[in-house]
């Protein structure tokens, strides 16, 4: 049996759909100078070595460190970029100004996530490697599996001893710029003590605190505390996870065997297949739709939709719906409320415990139960929930053997939060990332720019949405649609995004409580990337609204999804020039960006339109989607002056 369903409107989860739609995941460019090595290099990397996968060093992105791959010998970029063929072993190293002395920090190989991508031009796909983020965790056999760095065990000591030295080492004026303008730059300072090592300073010795401080005391460089280089990587740690994430209510479904069926999405049985004839069997099944957006602290903001019925195969009776697709058109929905803004993941990517949304019940507006998603392992932004996903995804061949504890898994719990009823495999696709460093060039905060120099964030503006109804019902208009509102929206110094409700431009406290008029503000999502174009800058946002009070008009609008990516232009914001466009190549010349107005998508108006009536679903259409008519700075912002 197999079911796809699928629609322009809303992405799919079938695996080709998922590696197209990561493409245009990535982020922008800046004018940040790489550095220069200080000894021969050889960048190298293309036939004769296989496939070239581009990587970044994070604990902030760390910028001059040396590293080899097979015949490539090279220092990572301004960045924190590295290229390396895919399959080779990367070791990471400072070197020495004089080139004659290297601490090694450790090894990893380059298996990255590999996927197919449809080639615009010809339609066919071919393999391309994702962006590889790497950490001092991967630097270190076993530390992989660490949740916390609150252990005494030996991989626990030299990720912490790594970290140290890597802010050891680091430029202090790029260090103490706040993030997300902060990055490690190894010093030319630096590189001159390490002039004075005895020898080479081997992976080895990171397992030694007291040898790693007698070392490095000896030399003229002192590291910070364990405490102070864990904490900062900590904080650090959750944009590597940030981002959009999604797994659709469309389903994609194969059954290999009679017990071995792959489902994509969300998708759980409920008790025992009941027999209804030979070739006959009908099943209680339920299909959860979630939007979760994982802001620059790690806070989420999410919604969700469930639908529960029976589906059957091979039916005698029409009007049980045959399968899972028939079930989510034909049933509304349930909302799903996230239990908390602390969802996510563990350091080593596992989904945190108490990872649940309450189930709304869609004619009582009660509380009916929770959809917990109990089990699983970011990896590379994806949770699969199937083995041969999952091997698929990360390119492994059909007999390695897939740990249970990386699948995802899900369950229906009770009002109660006890008993579970139905069961099943989670699939959830991160659709943007967001880049952990804003340059500072043009992420001007306080911090950022020069005395007498005006700062631009936080940064106030309004947004008016106008959706695609063109009746004349309503105030309408034929050719632009209807007004839902305008927005005010505060992008804050550390890239994250909320509400600014009364429009007063004011700072809010640490629980988003405005200062002046005690307003409750809200999350609603963070800056995803900042890039140069044409001699401007631009910032891409990702924005989703939840359900706010007072602003329920705005409820699941999502702006800046992978489909549907957003550049704001902020080069006259000092002039008091604001403007907001598509974020897509033009259609008639794919060299330039289009000139389009920036769209909008409502995800579960997007998912009703599928539901109920002919009548229904025409009404429900136009209401889905639409466009950003107008943004403007608010009256009461002003740029501060750094003294």
């Amino acid at each position: 049996m197999m079911t796809v369903f699928s629609r322009n409107l809303l992405p799919g989860f079938a695996l080709s759909a998922i590696c197209a739609a990561l493409v245009a995941c990535g982020s922008g460019s800046n004018n940040l100078t790489d550095p220069v090595s200080n000894t021969g290099s050889s960048s190298t990397c293309g036939a004769s070595n296989g496939l070239c996968v581009t990587g970044q060093l994070v604990d902030e992105p760390v910028t001059g460190i040396n590293y080899e791959c097979d015949t490539v010998a090279n220092v990572t970029t301004a960045e924190g970029y590295f290229v390396c063929p895919n399959n080779s072993v990367v070791t990471f190293f400072l070197l020495s100004s004089d080139g004659k002395k290297k601490v090694t920090l450790g090894t990893a190989v380059i298996q990255p996530l590999i996927i197919a991508v449809p080639d615009p031009k010809t339609g066919k796909s071919k393999a391309e490697a994702q962006l590889l983020q790497l950490s001092p965790l991967d630097l270190v056999s076993g530390a992989g599996e660490l949740d916390n760095l609150e252990g005494t065990d030996l991989a626990t000591t030299k990720v912490l001893n790594i970290l140290r030295v890597l802010q050891g080492v680091a430029s202090t004026e790029e260090f103490q710029l706040p993030a997300p303008s902060k990055r490690i730059v190894v010093s030319s300072a630096a590189r001159d003590k390490l002039n004075l090592l005895d020898k080479d300073f081997g992976a080895g010795g990171f397992s030694s605190t007291t040898t790693l401080d007698e070392t490095f005391t000896k030399i003229g460089i002192t590291l910070p505390a364990v405490a102070d280089a864990k904490n900062h990587f900590l904080a650090g740690q959750r944009i590597m996870l940030a981002g959009l994430y999604e797994a659709p209510g469309l389903v994609f479904s194969v059954q290999r065997a009679i017990d071995d069926v792959i489902e994509t999405g969300i998708v759980g049985k409920n008790g025992d297949t009941i027999i209804l004839g030979t070739n006959n069997k009908q099943e209680d099944k339920a299909i959860e739709s979630i939007l979760l957006l994982l802001d620059r602290d790690g806070r989420s903001i999410g919604l969700g939709q469930e639908w529960k019925g029976i589906t059957q195969s091979s039916p005698t009776d029409s009007s049980i719906p045959k399968n899972v697709t028939e079930m989510r058109s034909k049933i509304a929905p349930s909302e799903l409320v996230p239990v908390s803004d602390g969802l996510g993941f563990s350091l080593n990517g596992k989904v945190k415990s108490g990872f649940k949304f309450k189930v709304i019940n869609k004619d009582t507006l009660l509380d009916d139960g929770f959809v917990e998603i109990y089990e699983g392992t970011n990896r590379y932004g994806f949770i699969s929930g199937h083995p041969f996903i999952y091997r698929s995804l990360f390119g492994l061949p059909e007999t390695t053997p897939v740990s249970p504890d990386l699948l995802g898994k899900w369950r229906r719990l009770d009002k109660s939060g006890q008993t579970a009823s139905y069961v099943g495999s989670v699939n959830l696709e991160r659709r943007r990332r967001f880049d952990p460093l804003l340059d500072p060039a043009a992420w001007k905060t306080l911090d950022t720019v020069k005395s007498g120099e005006k700062a631009i964030f936080p940064l106030h503006f309004k947004l008016t949405f106008k959706d695609s109804d063109v009746s004349t019902s309503g105030g309408c208009s034929l050719t632009g649609g209807c007004t839902i509102g305008s927005a005010g929206i505060t992008v804050l110094e550390n890239g994250n995004i909320i509400s600014d409700m009364d429009n007063n431009c004011s700072s809010v406290d640490a629980n988003l409580v405005d200062k002046v008029s005690a307003q409750q503000e809200y999350r609603l999502g963070a800056v995803s990337a900042i890039f140069p174009l044409s001699g401007k800058y631009y910032i891409s946002p990702v924005i989703l609204f939840s359900r706010i009070p007072g602003w329920e008009k705005f409820y699941g609008i999502m702006i800046g999804d992978a489909g549907r990516k957003t550049r704001i232009d902020i080069s006259g914001i000092q002039d008091g020039l604001i403007s907001m466009k598509s974020f897509e190549n033009d259609k008639t010349d794919s060299s330039k960006l289009s000139e389009a107005a920036a769209e909008w998508l409502n995800y579960p108006l997007s998912m009703a339109s599928f539901q109920t009536t002919p009548v229904d679903k025409t009404g429900q259409f136009p209401k889905s989607y639409g466009i950003i008519s107008d943004i403007s700075l608010q009256s009461c912002y002003s740029p501060a002056i750094k003294p």
